[in-house]
């Protein structure tokens, strides 16, 4: 019976959150990102103020409850600071067991499956999941569910961007845009040489940049694609930045028919000798596999939004006293 609420109770599957609480880093700070992670899921967020530990009690001691059963429990811990005695050797002990980041993601997961499904003295010896459970079947929570949908292209990634669109009637090139140094078209856009000059919005899934939305005067025109050789692999805005900037140092070829895997090429060369190679190999691989599994899913839409406005604000964020 171990596991997340969305994946254990049916009723919890894309179930909204009321509130995210954070601490005060920039990103949790940050007004755009706030406004998207209201705009996405939930309808508040609060972030504590600096220097008051006890506002963040409850995410403090399940760290500490987290740790201790995960990964403090392994000859690589690194302890919770330098001087802690179970800290012996953790780089040593992390290359002997061939410890690698999935093998972090898994224990993770194990942990919090199984956290949920133990007995809590908080909750009279009930475990989260039984609680939860408790609750719903009583119907003493207000639930809120959001779409089924691809998560990559919900609002928090997506972004925009302004651009001219270009081409020659004289020459015949056919009206394009261009982001991010790579030209983007579709029918409709090739369509409309009186096009040629005007200024549009390009809308961008920042982890997938292959196709973009395109809009003029406030209109969308569909989506643009690519170059074809650029539509081979998934890679986000973070990857074509990297890649234009080892095309313009000459460390990949400008002429490659898939330059993502001219990259990836790159950096297992690389990573033999260069640690930050190393992770950003593996980035770039988990970012190409996350690409496949989702291109092999449909998305279905289970839930239809359900939205109860009356007296909740949904833009409110606030700071804890």
């Amino acid at each position: 019976g171990a596991g997340l609420p969305s994946g254990v109770i049916e009723e919890c599957a894309w179930r909204a959150f009321d509130v995210l609480r954070f601490d005060n880093a920039y990103a949790h700070t940050s007004a755009w990102v706030q406004e998207r992670i209201i705009r996405t899921v939930c309808l508040e967020v609060v972030t504590n103020r600096p220097k008051r530990p006890r506002s963040d009690a409850i995410v403090e001691r399940f760290m500490r409850t987290f740790e201790d059963d995960s990964l403090h429990t392994w000859p690589s811990t690194t302890g919770s600071s330098p001087t802690d005695p179970r800290r012996n050797d953790s780089e040593g002990q992390a290359k002997k067991l061939r410890v690698d980041f999935d093998d972090l993601k898994l224990v993770a997961d194990m942990t919090i499956a199984n956290y949920n499904a133990a007995p809590h003295a908080g909750l009279n010896g009930m475990s989260p999941l039984e609680y939860l459970r408790y609750r719903i079947d009583r119907s003493l929570d207000l639930i809120r569910r959001i779409p089924y949908r691809d998560p990559t292209r919900l609002p928090l990634f997506l972004r925009s961007f302004g651009a001219t669109v270009r081409g020659s009637q004289k020459t015949a090139h056919l009206p394009y845009v261009q982001f991010m140094g790579v030209h983007y078209s579709n029918e409709a856009l090739a369509g409309k040489p009186e096009l040629i000059g005007e200024r549009v919005r390009l809308e961008a899934n920042v982890l997938d940049i292959r196709s973009l939305e395109l809009y003029w005067k406030g209109r969308s025109m569909g989506r643009v694609e690519a170059d074809a050789r650029w539509m081979h692999s998934r890679h986000s805005l973070r990857t074509r930045r990297a890649i234009m900037k080892l095309m313009k140092s000459g460390n990949i070829d400008r002429a490659l028919n898939n330059p993502v895997r001219g990259l990836t090429e790159y950096l297992q060369e690389r990573a033999r000798l260069s640690r930050r190679d190393r992770n950003r190999l593996l980035k770039a691989q988990r970012e190409a596999q996350a690409g496949r599994d989702n291109g092999s899913k449909p998305y279905p839409v289970k839930h239809r939004a359900q939205m109860v406005r009356g007296n909740i604000q949904l833009n409110q964020t606030h700071l804890t006293r």
